[in-house]
């Protein structure tokens, strides 16, 4: 026998009886029945040793010790945290200093009128020019009162509304069908 079980093996031999190849190496194997033999005795007596109970003075000790390293903790990571941000600063403000802002692009200028369409294109004036001669016939409507029949609508009439106005104003150059 040249090859020993591994110490998994052996714990798993301690912790319930070996079966196959485990129970066949053990058999034929001194010095793994030896080393079972150990670790069961070992097991066997740290099981009945008997560890004293601490003074209630150890525990007062013990806690106040904990508390105090949680605290030195929390200060090494607050230090960590602000060197952290203190560090990262001062790269920005190195990088900022040295690359400096860098010029602006100027956007090119448009014209005036290039804001508008041509006459031809503006779709919008016929609308104008049909609302010209209503003016009159209409009647005047504050914006608050506007505003709030608006807020007053319902969830599917706000829907309704919002898809008459996007059909209405969307696609003007389109006829209703």
């Amino acid at each position: 026998m040249s090859e020993h079980l591994r110490e998994e093996v052996l714990w798993e031999a301690m912790e319930a009886e070996p079966e196959g190849a485990t129970a066949a190496h053990l058999a034929g194997c001194a010095d793994c029945r030896r080393r079972l033999e150990e670790a069961k005795e070992a097991l066997a007596w740290a099981r009945d040793a008997s560890v004293p109970e601490p003074s209630p003075l150890f525990w007062q000790g013990f806690r106040r010790n904990v508390s105090r390293r949680i605290e030195q903790r929390e200060r090494w990571a607050m230090v960590g945290r602000v060197a952290a941000v203190t560090a990262l600063a001062a790269t920005l403000l190195v990088a900022v200093r040295v690359n400096g802002p860098g010029p602006i692009p100027a956007e090119p200028a448009l014209p005036a009128w290039s804001a508008l369409p041509a006459v031809e294109d503006d779709t919008g004036l016929d609308l104008l020019r049909e609302l010209e001669g209503w003016s009159s016939d209409l009647p005047l409507v504050a914006a608050s009162d506007v505003t709030s029949a608006v807020i007053e609508l319902d969830d599917e009439q706000g829907a309704l509304l919002a898809d008459a106005v996007e059909r209405e104003f969307a696609h003007p150059e389109e006829e209703d069908l």
